[in-house]
């Protein structure tokens, strides 16, 4: 026998590291137990200039 009573929402995705895909795309494992869901999302190209030279880069090294 079961019983269920107030049940709770569903809890969020928690990503583990980020890494690269190497075609401009990065994903992540969530870490919840027994979740095997994957996020993937473009990289975010960040420009700065750093010594008279602009640099481009993504933070997770697509």
């Amino acid at each position: 026998d079961s019983y269920k009573d107030h049940q709770t929402k569903t809890l969020l995705h928690w990503y583990g590291e980020w890494t690269s895909n190497g075609d401009g795309t990065h994903s992540a494992t969530c870490k919840r137990k027994d979740c095997k869901h994957v996020g993937k999302t473009e990289c975010a190209i960040v420009e700065f200039k750093q010594d008279e030279a602009t640099r481009t880069l993504c933070p997770v090294r697509c």
